[in-house]
């Protein structure tokens, strides 16, 4: 079960002070939007950073879909800082507290751009 983590940027969703916490000024560009837009498409919520997959696969159905006003925007500030993929190969490796250690971590904000 893959999962992705986001490191929100709170910025992104304030670059128009006229209507805080809407990215661009418009309405329903939130970050709650685009939380539910996760939610919808199968992922599962931890604390409104941690989402976990079915699989691969549906990160992919996600990751095709993203609304184009969450993605990145020249002059604007990133919805996101960085978003992590944590991909869980069904190899348990335990760390020294017991917890399993993640097979393979990679760098996926550029879904984004």
């Amino acid at each position: 079960m893959p999962a992705l983590i986001f490191d929100w940027n709170d910025d992104g969703f304030n670059d128009d002070p006229s209507n805080p916490n809407c990215r661009n000024g418009v309405p329903f560009q939130t970050k709650e939007t685009l939380i539910a837009n996760l939610l919808a498409n199968g992922a599962t919520n931890y604390k409104n950073f941690i989402f976990a997959f079915e699989n691969g696969e549906a990160i992919g159905r996600w990751s095709s879909q993203i609304p184009r006003w969450a993605k990145n925007q020249t002059g604007t500030p990133n919805v996101c800082r960085s978003i992590i993929r944590i991909n869980f190969l069904g190899i348990n490796i335990l760390d020294d507290d017991g917890s399993t250690i993640p097979d393979d971590i990679e760098e996926f904000t550029a879904i984004l751009g």
